[in-house]
């Protein structure tokens, strides 16, 4: 369909459609300027380029017959419509008109921004709100958008300010706010982007700190902190906005205590009646275009949804009211809760029952994607899973062509929307749109929750070492978590559901979300205590993992009781052989070590090496764990022989399991290189150092926490050597690298100080350089 392009056209010809569309890509999910290079550092070159809409066209030198595209989109998609083209042509053109003679500019700011939605060319009305926010946000106080119900467009208001005022900002990062974790991933793609080092190695609350800290000393920027839940999830979050600004989207009126208010009520009649025949580009039928809207209640969703479908089918606003009426009377008769969901479900209705004339699996697509997340389902995870899906769709899937033809109509009609770069495809549905849909397949619940329960439990199998695959994980879990709470909510798939809570409790646990995971797992301890009684090896799951986290709070007392009801359930249940087993015993050695009782600790690790060695063999990381934490028992209790000894054997375990260069190896060179140092093998200590710091360098990179530390250890045996100079250079490397990540004032930072001020005045007075 996109195979030739200006070939056919003038440059005349195709500057004239270039303007027509304000220099921008016409592809409503993208909305690119293409004038030429964009200066900015972290942009790249756009061009843009005319399109032939048909193939077939008569007229092949007439702008008419194309359409203007960025050169990212031009091989978008081959398989899209000259239907569908024209409507991003016509759409592109009639926005660009618009927002001309409202005296917009040709070229976009140079802003970096990750505005996951594109700007609605229709935006109508909601003058005085957008004046409210403008104001509030100028006087400098933090602005909370905030609606009754959902539909009612508070995040469409907030696109519209971002798009329309982003040449006031150098930088809009939008974040998504429902849960810790979304959190957590906006604010460290934030940090990617402004050049904060070494992030892929951090705690998640250290990349929020680091984030707060940076734009406390810049300027010029928005955050916007959309569908936040409650206002005491966003504690640790909300930056001071002296330099900046923030919004906050909420339907919570208790965010009026945290920021100002700024309600958002829906649109007027007129408002209304407005934007139907500005999306439909019917001017002449407005007195039936004042029926439907009055019958929409002002929603922008259900606007939106109507307005779609009346461009896209091509009827009239008395044809499509007669239907809305039609599903009006279907949506009562299925006793839909609220106004405002009615209104919402019926139009939702209508747009369902003609894309499911195109297609027999459009059913199963919406029911199964109304149990995800609303954003960013994959589509790869919906080939891989394909085999747990309902038997048509499963084999839609496989066909491809089949799947395609399914989710056209979808796309057409609004129901989902896809975003897609050259690595994958990603769907997104509209939480409301979500919501009507599980409303209405009532009997059927049952039977998607489960095809999703089991589709998260085959794609989300969290591996702690498997460092490549966390970006995928931290995709992923917004997905499980909406999931899993759905299977509960829904009483079914007990026993997939707690498995889902405490595997994404986990790698939360990995990246320092702490409240969330706690949240998570007493969760999955209920819902397991439920499903299979209060000694069962699933509940010994949970109250491990649960002592797990109190035990890196520092509460050893609460990790101590939930790890010996653990045991005592294991023990009662399995022999000597459940690696269960070892794992209690080992992260109740841990505690005990913690409190001080190094008899006990030594005694849980010593039997939990030995299941691991009748379970495992030899030469097992697990037993690699065990045998470095015997040693750190060892060199507690002046055993310097035996420490080396055990650390030195889980060295070469876990050499042959990771290889040379995995960060474990980094940590067990680091272990024994103390020993070394205290043993007074200067030399030996100064080797393993300098490897451990290589190690996690290639790693983590040059700027991280961990070499800082590395850096440290190393240069204390560079300064026990006599090598002052290169123990100075450690120290001021470390110290550098504190005060970029956590300021003048960080225990560390000061400490490296005091280290580095000490070698100065050695080296001041003339001790000895090197040996």
């Amino acid at each position: 369909m996109m195979n030739e392009t200006r070939e056919n056209l003038s440059d005349v010809d195709a500057g004239i459609l270039a303007e027509r569309v304000n220099y921008r890509c016409s592809n409503p999910d993208c909305r690119s300027y293409t004038p030429g290079p964009d200066t900015f550092k972290y942009k790249s070159l756009v061009a843009g380029t005319p399109v032939r809409i048909s193939p077939d066209g008569n007229d092949n030198k007439n702008v008419e017959n194309f359409v203007w595209l960025c050169s990212k989109c031009v091989d978008h998609d081959k398989t899209l419509t000259a239907n569908q083209l024209m409507e991003w042509k016509s759409s592109a053109e009639a926005f660009a008109f618009k927002e001309l003679c409202n005296g917009g500019v040709k070229a976009l700011p140079k802003t970096v921004h990750n505005i996951p939605h594109t700007r609605n060319l229709f935006f109508t009305g909601r003058k005085t709100v957008i004046q409210k926010l403008s104001a509030k946000l100028a006087e400098g106080e933090r602005v909370a958008l905030i609606q009754p119900a959902g539909g009612m467009g508070k995040t469409g208001l907030a696109v519209e300010y971002v798009y329309a005022n982003s040449g006031d900002y150098s930088i809009i990062w939008w974040i998504e706010s429902e849960t810790e974790s979304q959190l957590d991933e906006g604010f460290k793609g934030l940090a990617e982007e402004i050049g904060i080092a070494g992030v892929g190695g951090l705690k998640s609350k250290e990349i929020t700190r680091a984030v707060l800290q940076w734009l406390s000393e810049h300027g010029d920027w928005l955050l916007v902190f959309d569908n936040a839940e409650k206002p005491e999830d966003l504690a640790g979050y909300l930056p001071p906005v002296e330099k900046g600004a923030v919004i906050i989207t909420s339907r919570n009126p208790a965010f009026a205590t945290k920021a100002t208010r700024v309600s958002v009520e829906p649109l007027t009649l007129d408002e209304s009646v407005e934007y139907l025949v500005a999306r439909t580009g019917r001017m002449g039928d407005e007195k039936i275009a004042r029926l439907l809207a009055g019958e929409l209640s002002g929603l922008p969703l259900a606007l939106e949804l109507a307005g779609v479908y009346i461009s896209c089918e091509g009827t009239g606003f008395d044809t499509y009211l007669e239907l809305y009426r039609g599903n009006w009377i279907k949506i009562m008769e299925h006793d839909e809760p609220g106004d405002f969901r009615k209104t919402i479900a019926t139009v939702w209705l209508t747009s369902f029952k003609r894309a499911q004339k195109e297609s027999d699996v459009v059913a199963d697509i919406m029911n199964l994607f109304a149990f995800f997340h609303s954003e960013n389902i994959p589509e790869w995870m919906l080939t891989i899973c394909a085999d747990l899906m309902p038997k048509k769709l499963a084999a839609a899937i496989r066909d491809g062509s089949r799947f395609g033809g399914a989710i056209e109509p979808l796309t057409r009609l609004a129901l989902i929307h896809v975003c897609a770069t050259e690595e994958e495809r990603r769907f997104s549905v509209h939480p409301m749109v979500q919501t009507v849909t599980l409303d209405w397949m009532k009997k059927s619940r049952v039977k998607y929750a489960k095809n999703a329960v089991l589709m998260m439990e085959k794609v989300f199998t969290y591996n702690q070492n498997n460092f490549t695959a966390r970006p995928i994980y931290a995709s992923l879990l917004p997905h499980v978590i909406s999931v899993a709470t759905h299977a509960k909510r829904l009483n079914v798939s007990y026993d997939k559901a707690w498995i889902l809570f405490n595997r994404a409790a986990r790698f939360m646990l990995t990246r320092g979300e702490v409240g969330e995971a706690k949240h998570l797992l007493t969760k999955a301890l209920a819902v397991a205590e439920s499903e299979y009684g209060r000694d069962h090896e699933n509940v010994a799951n949970c109250l491990n993992s649960l002592g797990s986290l109190l035990l890196s709070e520092g509460d050893h007392h609460g990790a101590e009781i939930y790890f010996r009801r653990a045991l005592k359930i294991v023990t009662s249940l399995f022999n000597e052989e459940s690696p269960l087993i070892a794992i209690l015993l080992n992260n109740l050695g841990l505690t005990l070590q913690a409190t001080g009782d190094l008899d006990g600790a030594k005694k849980n690790y010593q039997l939990a090496l030995q299941v691991d060695r009748r379970v495992y063999g030899e030469n097992h990381a697990l037993v690699a764990i065990r045998l470095n934490n015997l040693g750190s028992i060892l060199k507690a209790e002046g055993d310097l022989d035996g420490a080396k000894k055990n650390y030195t054997r889980a060295l070469a375990i876990d050499t042959g399991v990771y290889g040379a260069e995995h960060p474990k190896i980094a940590i067990r060179l680091n272990n024994l290189a103390f020993v070394l140092k205290a043993q007074g093998d200067l030399d030996g200590a100064r080797v393993e150092y300098r490897r451990a710091l290589e190690i996690d360098r290639k790693v983590f990179g040059k700027d991280h926490p961990k070499v800082a530390v590395r850096l440290n250890n190393l240069g204390s045996v560079l300064k026990a050597q006599g090598d002052l100079e290169g123990a100075r250079e450690c120290a001021s490397s470390a110290l550098d690298i504190y005060r970029k990540r956590h300021g003048e004032n960080h225990p560390s930072a000061k400490l490296v100080l005091n280290n580095l001020t000490i070698l100065e005045s050695m080296i001041k007075e003339g001790e000895p350089s090197s040996l």
